[in-house]
């Protein structure tokens, strides 16, 4: 059996059948919010590891190119052994962490992934900067 129900954001109607949920107006709101709120730790993951590497490498055309490389790499490690054996090694990439679609079709939030992600910002910016206190600016 189908329920129909006003949208309140263009005029459609939502349909339900059965078991299947689909999303109220009011609930899309809120997944969008918690999408972008959650999409913060990742980005500041992936960019403490373009700090790091700032600090690493002293022209910036390597520093682009190694953060960008590392971060792709990390997203293709993590696709290609996703479902395999070897998954455990797509753990040191940031996108296993933060999951967009889950929150906007599933409405599940990983609010551990975002602590984890914020705790390996704080580790990168913290090594960062003692290595920085330490280098020769020179």
């Amino acid at each position: 059996m189908a329920v129909l129900g006003p949208n309140l954001l263009g005029g459609c109607a939502f349909v339900r059948y059965g078991r299947h949920r689909t999303p109220q107006p009011h609930q899309a709101h809120g997944d969008l919010v918690a999408v972008h709120l959650l999409s913060l730790p990742y980005l500041f993951a992936c960019a403490a590891i373009g700090l790091a590497f700032s600090v690493l490498a002293d022209r910036e055309s390597i520093v682009q190119r190694a953060a960008m490389a590392t971060v792709f790499g990390l997203f293709l490690l993590e696709s290609i052994v996703m479902s395999t054996d070897y998954a455990w090694a797509g753990s040191v990439a940031p996108m296993r962490y933060f999951d967009p679609t889950a929150i906007l079709v599933d409405g599940t939030y990983d609010v551990a992934g975002a602590v984890i992600l914020v705790a390996a910002t704080l580790l990168l910016v913290a090594g960062s900067q003692l290595y920085f206190r330490q280098k020769d600016v020179n």
